[in-house]
């Protein structure tokens, strides 16, 4: 039992598993490393798990690192919460984890909550877009529509704003907020039954072969000099520069307009040479990598990134 009794997959995390027969270990109020987290799969032979995608992330990178070894039962993990990193199914594969079910979900609260899946056990690494790991296809019941400003259905390939519908796992409103109900669960225009969908803020990409692509969060993308930016791209870039074991970029208000910043927690070796030597491989990795207005103003090294009690990357702390 992963999230905390609060989080919305507590529900999902909780009841079915002792519906079927299932024995529930409780994770307590703190969060495990994952080297606590590996034990307690050994000692109380988990069988499945579900991660949210920075911690899952941070598992399988130490995985990878301490090569082949025992997992018990284990043979399944579903993560969701946060796009799921490509940097870590990299790591996940070199782990020789394969064997072990691995699905990407994806469903925000007011869809109760999972809308989609993709099973990516052994996913191509080489098929994916710059975009990342898709977030599959909408479950039976669920129907899930990219489309723009005018509820238009935006065509296979292009971006279009995510609304989720379906006669089963909707939500029907917020607790007496009439206006932002209206604003996020709108007329079902593909409906003649008086349905609604959910607008879900997130921005996505049909594929020619049916799976969804998550492209960033309407309200993450930042104008950086007149460029319109996704600091997801630019997450993804540093996570692929050797010494790095974390990354996250932020736009934050500055005397010039908007300005990126990232955030890198270093590997042991990494950390061991020293900031100043890791400033400037960043530098230069960015450099050889992205253009100049989607490298960060300021690169800040941390010990750690700060996380929620349910494990996700808590981009309201300090020093985020």
């Amino acid at each position: 039992q992963f999230a905390t009794f609060s989080f919305d997959g507590f529900i999902e995390q909780f009841y079915p598993p002792l519906c079927r027969g299932a024995r529930v270990v409780l994770r307590g109020n703190s969060v495990w490393d994952t080297a606590t987290f590996y034990e307690q799969i050994l000692r109380h032979g988990i069988s499945v798990a579900d991660l949210p995608s920075a911690y899952w992330h941070l598992f399988a990178l130490d995985c990878a690192a301490a090569g082949p070894r025992n997992y018990g039962q284990l043979r399944q993990i579903h993560v969701g919460g946060e796009a799921m990193s490509v940097e870590g199914l990299r790591h996940w594969q070199a782990a020789g984890l394969g064997a072990v079910r691995l699905l990407n979900t994806y469903g925000p609260t007011e869809a109760t909550v999972v809308s989609s899946t993709l099973e990516c056990s052994n996913l191509d690494l080489d098929s994916l877009s710059e975009h990342g790991i898709p977030i599959g296809r909408a479950l039976p019941g669920r129907r899930m529509y990219g489309m723009d400003k005018d509820l238009c259905a935006a065509a296979i390939g292009t971006v279009g704003e995510l609304y989720i519908g379906g006669a089963t796992g909707q939500a029907r409103a917020y607790h007496q907020r009439a206006a932002l109900t209206a604003e996020r669960f709108v007329p079902d225009p593909f409906s003649c039954a008086g349905e609604r969908l959910y607008r879900t803020g997130d921005l996505v990409r049909h594929r020619a072969d049916g799976n969804i692509e998550y492209v960033g969060r309407s309200d993450h993308q930042v104008k950086i000099r007149g460029f319109r930016v996704e600091p997801g791209e630019i997450e993804t870039c540093l996570q692929r520069c050797e010494g790095v074991r974390e990354a996250v970029v932020i736009a934050v208000d500055a005397a010039t307009g908007k300005q990126l910043v990232g955030y890198v927690v270093p590997t042991e070796s990494a950390s061991a040479a020293g900031d100043g030597a890791l400033h400037e491989v960043l530098r230069a990795h960015l450099k050889a990598h992205l253009p100049a207005y989607m490298t960060p103003g300021q690169l800040v090294i941390l010990a750690r990134l700060p996380l929620t009690p349910n494990g996700k990357l808590d981009r309201k702390a300090s020093p985020l």
